[in-house]
């Protein structure tokens, strides 16, 4: 009995996670302006292409998304994506707070919801121990 509410459990919060990477994504792309302006901030692109990379962010968030929200190949692939994803959005606020200080939107959520570095931090260190649960629970 115990064994099923922790999977069931398990997969309720990997639905929970998915939606909130889809929000994400949806968040960045209405205005999408910010998000391109951070690629170019970044000197990762020189303006032209930070409509395509942009983009390509927003598509692959809600590629994560969809794949949490059907629990696909979590074990093998979707998981670990996800938290090589949420150890680089750490570790990329991490460097805002060292250049910058703890001030501004972090961009997690576009314009949407306006979240400090350090708040931005903390979700994504919440959503991984979300998904280290559902790694070992599914």
């Amino acid at each position: 009995m115990k064994n099923k509410i922790l999977k069931v459990s398990a997969v309720i919060l990997s639905i929970l996670c998915g939606l909130i990477f889809i929000l994400s994504a949806l968040t960045k792309l209405f205005p999408i302006e910010p998000f391109e302006y951070t690629f170019v901030e970044l000197g990762l692109s020189n303006g032209k292409d930070a409509g395509g990379m942009a983009r390509g962010g927003i598509g692959f968030e809600f590629a994560c998304g969809g794949l949490l929200i059907l629990n696909l190949w979590l074990k093998r692939f979707t998981i670990p994506l996800v938290a090589f994803t949420l150890t680089a959005f750490i570790i990329y606020l991490i460097a805002q707070i060292l250049h910058y200080g703890n001030t501004g939107n972090c961009g997690c959520f576009g314009t949407f919801f306006v979240f400090t570095p350090l708040e931005g931090i903390l979700k994504n260190l919440a959503l991984l121990a979300v998904i280290a649960f559902v790694y070992f629970f599914h």
